[in-house]
């Protein structure tokens, strides 16, 4: 183990070293008792204190923040996230969800890249708190016409082989719309997805009785 090399009176970033601490940090590191030029104090391991060239109590990190927001004109902070995330997917090589969204070649359009932009159409297609985003079609982008709010609980039912349809604002899949407006599911797949029906034509034409499941009169042998 190499010498300790005394960060005593030592500045880092915002940080003023003022003396170590009995602590260790988990890499073997010493620890240091730092004071921030915010005033605040606080505990830092030389290796951060050495990595990070803006080292502070964590004040810097929130003035950066609080100057995004009111770049941005922020007014919902988780609308915000949502939108870093979905940058992050498509962008981040270093995401834990890349592989499933830019490794595969989904991008967030190029307007969207504005948080403004993002923010104003969020708002106007019923954007609420506890609302997700969802892309209509799973192998598609993220853009407007690709795009919808539902529920967190209906975005765990969805995966990329399931075929999604739009109602009256509102996503579906074809189970739900079956349940939803008592349609027999097998009829309303067909329909849907053989017979290319419109939807409000596939959920409310009845299957008449001597008619097959789709509609169709049968023809005679």
């Amino acid at each position: 183990m190499g010498k300790l090399i005394d960060l005593t009176g030592q500045k880092f970033g915002r940080l003023t070293v003022i003396k170590r601490t009995d602590e260790i940090a988990t890499n073997k590191s010493a620890k240091w008792h730092c004071v921030c030029d915010c005033g605040n104090e606080c505990i830092k391991s030389s290796t951060s204190l050495r990595k990070f060239p803006k080292s502070s109590c964590g004040c810097w990190k929130a003035e950066i923040t609080s100057k995004l927001y009111k770049k941005y004109d922020i007014k919902n902070r988780k609308l915000y996230e949502i939108w870093k995330g979905i940058k992050a997917r498509c962008f981040n090589i270093n995401s834990k969800d890349y592989h499933n969204y830019g490794g595969r070649g989904i991008i967030i359009s190029a307007e969207w890249r504005d948080y403004n932009v993002f923010q104003k159409w969020a708002i106007e297609h019923g954007y609420i708190e506890g609302l997700t985003i969802e892309r209509i079609d799973a192998n598609g982008n993220y853009c407007p016409k690709n795009c919808c709010w539902i529920e967190n609980k209906l975005q765990a039912q969805n995966t990329r082989k399931v075929r999604r349809f739009i109602y009256k604002d509102k996503v579906y899949t074809i189970r739900q719309l079956s349940e939803k407006f008592n349609v027999n599911y097998y009829a309303l797949k067909a329909r849907l997805t053989q017979y290319m029906w419109d939807i409000e034509r596939a959920i409310n034409e009845p299957v008449v009785k001597g008619k097959n499941q789709y509609g169709i009169k049968r023809l005679s042998n």
